[in-house]
């Protein structure tokens, strides 16, 4: 098994991990058809500070002449997440944190922030925590294609929940004591770039207060429908926008970032364009849902 311990000798970075857990998420990752040092590359948790112990538990001695263990690669990041959180100004300042918006309190526990590798470089999104018909708490996760669409980027996840602001628009910001952070990785389930959207199922055990989002696949909702976005813009804590449908696109993207998009209707468009009335989305907002008032 493996263990990340802080220098203090004391504090634990995520839970221990076991041989065959790690070797059960490598195996997804080439069974996609993943060749590359990626697939075959397991991330730690995040772990704080300049230093820390990394223990390797064996069974036997045996076991100790028969692994063979590298570090290959760090991600080394500025700030934590919390950190970074709790910065003034760390996205825009039209943005409004979720509780100034008390009606959407069961919605916003639904939504993560998550963090992910891809090609050794760190990256976050946002994602909407799904319930299905059977009601049986599994963990299905709804975020973009663009920011996770292979399992090998899923089996890098780590999920931070009620990373949230306690009180409205606080000049000094103190964050919900239900923030956690669940590491794990995720199962890739299905990605589409037609329509930007990936469902994953997250491993690990989810903190109890979250709130699985319902959802309705019986029609489009109607324009000037009022919708809600609850989102991580820029790395921050948990936001909300209010708007409202004002079409229905056909979008394909045609490369280096360009996206060609024709009005369309209900049925036939992919995408849905939304006018804002308040708050705003940046880099750290892709993935998340859009939720009819």
């Amino acid at each position: 098994s493996l263990r990340f311990v802080a220098a203090d000798g004391q504090t634990q970075y995520g839970p221990t991990t076991h041989g065959a857990e790690i070797l059960e998420l490598l195996s997804k990752n080439m069974a996609n058809k993943d060749a590359s040092n990626n697939a075959t590359t397991w991330w730690s948790p995040s772990v704080n500070g300049d230093a820390l112990f990394v223990v390797l538990d064996f069974p036997d001695k045996l076991a100790v002449k028969e692994t063979l263990f590298a570090i290959t690669r760090i991600s080394h990041l500025e700030f934590t997440a919390k950190d970074l959180a709790l910065m003034p100004y760390s996205s825009g300042t039209c943005n409004i944190d979720t509780v100034c918006e008390s009606a959407y309190a069961y919605d916003a526990a639904a939504v993560a922030q998550i963090r992910f590798q891809s090609d050794g470089y760190t990256y976050t999104c946002s994602g909407t925590l799904l319930n299905n018909a059977a009601e049986d708490g599994k963990a299905y996760f709804l975020t973009a294609h663009h920011c996770v669409n292979t399992q090998t980027q899923a089996s890098t996840i780590e999920s931070q929940w009620f990373m949230q602001a306690q009180v409205c628009q606080a000049p000094s910001v103190t964050i919900d004591p239900r923030y956690t952070i669940v590491t794990g990785g995720a199962d890739l389930l299905f990605s589409a770039q037609t329509t930007d959207t990936s469902l994953l199922r997250l491993r690990g055990t989810l903190p109890i207060d979250v709130i699985y989002s319902g959802w309705d696949a019986t029609g489009p909702a109607a324009i000037s429908t009022p919708v809600a976005n609850i989102h991580h813009p820029s790395g921050d804590i948990k936001k909300i926008s209010l708007g409202s449908i004002s079409s229905y696109q056909n979008c394909s993207d045609e490369g280096a970032g360009y996206f060609q998009c024709l009005t369309a209707t209900g049925t036939t468009g992919n995408y849905i364009d939304v006018t804002l009335n308040s708050g705003t989305t940046e880099p750290g907002s892709s993935g998340s849902g859009l939720i009819r008032s």
